[in-house]
């Protein structure tokens, strides 16, 4: 059984050769108003040309914000992407952004991936931004990052660190 679920998985990533990594935002922390830029590369270590798609997913992990994500969907980013919002379920983490961007990569190329998200206004204090590699309508590849809304709120809070043992969470 480990075998299925940890080695064969593996090797399957590692002979795809088409890979993300570094993953990230351009800053920790974002105040409303401000556009959250989105950045992953994406590489090609195969030996042949791959045309794949990235897709940014943000979700609003919680919070007191409380507000909607920005309108509903909305024009190509630069003609080559897509950005549409989803509404907010208060129950559940639910997707506040999905971005979509078409690239195409040659043999051992490497490229940079960024786009912009300017919600109206965050809706929780704390969001993960997964980057996600889609290549014949098969998701290959997911890393995931995250960033947080500034307020007046959480920073009163201040981190939420435990002691356990010898050690800080």
């Amino acid at each position: 059984p480990a075998i299925e679920q940890v080695l064969l998985p593996t090797a399957a990533h590692l002979l795809r050769r088409l890979t993300l990594h570094e993953t990230d935002t351009a800053y920790a922390c974002y105040r409303a108003g401000e556009s959250v830029t989105l950045r992953t590369r994406a590489s090609n270590f195969g030996r042949q040309a791959r045309k794949a798609q990235v897709r940014f997913v943000v979700t609003a992990e919680g919070g007191s914000a409380g507000a909607s994500p920005s309108g509903t969907d909305a024009s190509a980013i630069g003609g080559r992407g897509s950005r549409r919002a989803v509404p907010r379920d208060a129950a559940t983490p639910v997707s506040a952004a999905v971005l979509t961007r078409d690239i195409t990569l040659k043999p051992g190329e490497s490229a940079s991936v960024e786009m912009p998200w300017k919600p109206a206004r965050f809706t929780a204090d704390y969001y993960t931004v997964a980057a996600e590699l889609w290549e014949g309508g098969k998701r290959v590849d997911r890393e995931e990052n995250a960033f947080v809304a500034w307020s007046p709120g959480v920073l009163a809070k201040g981190p939420s660190l435990k002691k356990e043992g010898t050690r800080f969470r």
